[in-house]
């Protein structure tokens, strides 16, 4: 799948002479940074993907320093959260699951400012995508069926939450419901937006 804008994987680096980077791909530097899928922050990048894959929104690369993850074609704005009990280190017990909820502020790509008010939520939805289980098997992030997806509208986070900066599984499940599979999230985030 080619990502409009983005970097074609066999692209080479130029330039290289005699540096021993001859013939080294943009796919190459891919494997060497972003092989450890389970690692914390490219574990969230990977769910931003997969959330944006699930949603039809990746016709686009990933902008860094959005105001929020994902935006659907019809506007959506998405924010997406990450968390795994197994880590890329090894561990004797699982991972405490939590997610990062802060208001924050806001950066206008189109002032190039951030914007003027008290920092804020400002995506329509949260997802948050969990990785694995509390057995510690190993666990394959390219299997759908190992996330589960817990779906919030932001109005729903304001109001129970406020200015909380961190949310537990459990109250994250509390306010989501049950959590949907992969092939139900869309209609899970399409139920959101209208709630």
């Amino acid at each position: 799948m080619d990502v409009k804008g983005g970097l074609e994987p066999t692209r080479e680096f130029t330039g290289t002479g005699d540096s021993g980077l001859h013939g080294v791909q943009v796919v190459d530097f891919w494997k060497w940074a972003c092989s450890d899928l389970v690692a914390n922050t490219t574990r969230g990048v990977l769910a931003e993907f997969i959330v944006g894959a699930l949603l039809e929104a990746i016709d686009s690369p990933r902008e860094e320093w959005g105001s929020h993850d994902i935006s659907t074609a019809d506007g959506l704005r998405v924010e997406v959260k990450s968390s795994a009990y197994e880590q890329s280190w090894s561990q004797a017990k699982p991972s405490r699951i939590s997610f990062s909820i802060a208001p924050a502020a806001v950066w206008n790509k189109a002032t190039d400012a951030y914007e003027e008010g008290p920092p804020r939520r400002s995506a329509d939805v949260y997802v948050f995508c969990v990785l694995g289980s509390e057995s510690l098997e190993n666990v394959d992030p390219l299997d759908l069926a190992a996330w589960k997806f817990f779906v919030i509208p932001t109005p729903t986070l304001d109001r129970e939450l406020g200015e909380q900066k961190e949310a537990a599984l459990s109250k994250i499940a509390r306010l989501a419901g049950a959590a949907v599979p992969a092939a139900e999230l869309r209609a899970a985030v399409s139920a959101a937006r209208s709630s």
